[in-house]
């Protein structure tokens, strides 16, 4: 279940590289459209956790 977490901003990213193991990676996205799109187009039958602050 690599990058299935989806941080929106650099200040969740350093969050989730804090609480997270390296080596299961992130997917850091630019903007609440592109978590969302990214989540619907090709995460829609995973599980993901799209952060936003």
């Amino acid at each position: 279940m690599e990058l299935s977490i989806i941080p929106e901003c650099f200040l969740d990213t350093n969050l989730i590289e804090s609480i997270t193991h390296p080596d299961k990676g992130y997917n850091h996205q630019k903007g609440c459209n592109k978590v969302a799109g990214l989540m619907m187009d090709k995460l829609e039958d995973s599980f993901a956790l799209g952060i936003k602050n």
